[in-house]
């Protein structure tokens, strides 16, 4: 970003681009596989519709603000600033947030085991009912 700022030749800012853009892809991929990797199967496509919104929204809000800081000042300035701001973020993301090596098991709890049963059928298919009996007592919309 700060080589966008500073040059005007397109020998120069081609290049920069296409490894900005590669290095934004890769970022955007990575925290993508890592999101859908650290979540369990039961939430997980309700996560990733949350990753995906809040990506999508900071990447609209982020256009909008450089947009206007680029309307109130220039092209330069804002690049150099969105460089600058965009270094310190990642220093102090990589300073609060350290790795610290280790995985959390966030497989859910298994509280109720599934049923089973010793007669095997000889043929055909198989229909499997489950039952769950309710106390007639307690009201039906009632927070559990």
């Amino acid at each position: 970003m700060i080589l966008m700022a500073l040059t005007s030749h397109v020998a120069i800012a081609v290049p920069a681009m296409f490894l900005g853009g590669a290095a934004w892809i890769t970022s955007a991929n990575t925290l993508s596989v890592s999101i859908q990797m650290g979540l369990p199967n039961w939430v997980r496509a309700r996560g990733m519709s949350t990753y995906q919104m809040g990506i999508m929204g900071a990447s609209a809000s982020g256009a909008a603000i450089w947009g206007q800081i680029a309307t109130w000042t220039d092209l330069t300035v804002s690049l150099g600033i969105a460089a600058v701001t965009g270094t310190i973020a990642m220093a102090l993301a990589n300073r609060w947030m350290p790795d610290h090596g280790h995985t959390d098991d966030l497989t859910p709890q298994r509280v109720l085991t599934p049923p089973t049963t010793d007669d095997a059928p000889d043929q055909g298919r198989v229909c499997v009912t489950i039952e769950y009996p309710i106390d007639p007592a307690k009201p039906r919309n009632s927070a559990i």
